[in-house]
């Protein structure tokens, strides 16, 4: 006997049951994605304030263009924030790293980012004359209109080789 003429075999007499709702099986529904850079822009538009002051915090380095709040700065010194893209410079000379950094800055903020990491390294073969490529990182972005605030990555995503770049997004100076 096959396989299926002993299945049916075994199957002789057997009912449907009835379609109980209770038991009834329901797809699960599946997640909607969170859109991360709107959340982001939420964020940003709760806390920034002209009321609150911020400055260097106790871990690190910080930097603020205008007045936010202090839990906007928590977040960007967390890590709480996403963080869109990574611009490393590991290896540029100082003139490359300078046009490199301006430009894709630059760019991320025409195409909408809100966050991006800056990895300059830590500066550990730099000899005596220190990081180099991280005192030249905060001088450019402290300068440039496109960054709100700057401040030294957690551990898990570069600690002081790396700084977390808020971007003065059109879209929060609109709001």
């Amino acid at each position: 006997m096959s396989d299926k003429e002993e299945f049916l075999s075994a199957m002789q007499g057997v009912k449907r049951l009835k379609k109980d709702p209770k038991y009834a099986y329901k797809r699960k529904v599946k997640p909607k994605p969170i859109n991360l850079i709107k959340d982001n822009i939420e964020i940003i538009k709760e806390t920034l304030s002209s009321n609150d002051s911020s400055g260097q915090l106790s871990e690190g380095v910080t930097f603020t263009r205008k007045k936010i709040k202090k839990l906007l700065l928590k977040r960007l010194t967390q890590g709480q924030l996403n963080i869109e893209t990574s611009i490393d410079l590991h290896g540029l000379t100082q003139i490359k790293a300078r046009n490199f950094l301006k430009e894709t800055i630059k760019a991320c903020k025409q195409k909408g980012m809100l966050c991006v990491r800056v990895i300059h390294g830590k500066g550990i073969r730099s000899g005596m004359h220190g990081p180099v490529l991280k005192e030249l990182t905060y001088q450019i972005l402290s300068e440039m209109d496109e960054v709100l605030a700057f401040s030294t990555a957690k551990d898990f995503d570069g600690g002081s080789g790396a700084i977390y770049v808020l971007l003065n997004s059109d879209t929060i100076d609109r709001q």
